[in-house]
């Protein structure tokens, strides 16, 4: 028996949960217009495998359990895209702001450290991202980046319920 998940478009109320991306430039987004939800849809297919469709993009992921926790590490847990969200929304923060003032940041990376807790329920205790910025990028340049990045909407959602490190280079 396949076990499904779906999560469904919800409309948000203009001025709530606003992205920090409506904050710093409020002409994207008109007040009185709702915002939609992504719908991803997510299907348990055995082996301790899931499958995910992103419904925009119709492009599709698996997850698998860790080999420390009954599964084959065979590609990403479900925590391990957890890190990779923050890692990614941190660069694509970098991206966007970086793009509205016409710099160029290509080859900025980050490599996330994953740690999970060693007793009690199991979670992840901690995410490390070190954050490599291009040499050519001036000190203002950095300066706005970095602080834009640690706004980055996963950052948000997630802290208070694990420790996050941002380590800048």
């Amino acid at each position: 028996m396949a076990l499904r998940l779906a999560l469904t478009e919800t409309k948000v109320k203009p001025g709530r949960n606003r992205s920090w991306l409506a904050r710093e430039n409020d002409t994207k987004e008109s007040p009185s217009k709702p915002i939609r939800m992504t719908t991803i849809e997510c299907r348990y297919s055995g082996n301790l495998h899931c499958d995910a469709r992103h419904g925009p993009s119709g492009q599709h992921l698996q997850t698998d359990a860790p080999k420390d926790h009954d599964g084959l590490g065979q590609t990403f847990s479900p925590t391990d895209l957890l890190a990779t969200s923050l890692g990614t929304c941190v660069l694509t923060v970098i991206g966007i702001t970086a793009k509205r003032r016409q710099w160029n940041v290509e080859g900025a990376s980050a490599r996330v450290t994953k740690m999970m807790t060693s007793e009690g329920p199991r979670k992840i205790a901690c995410l490390k991202v070190d954050v490599h910025l291009p040499q050519h990028c001036s000190p203002d340049q950095r300066r706005l980046l970095m602080r834009m990045a640690e706004d980055c909407p996963v950052k948000r959602n997630l802290e208070g319920a694990l420790t996050i490190e941002l380590n800048w280079t």
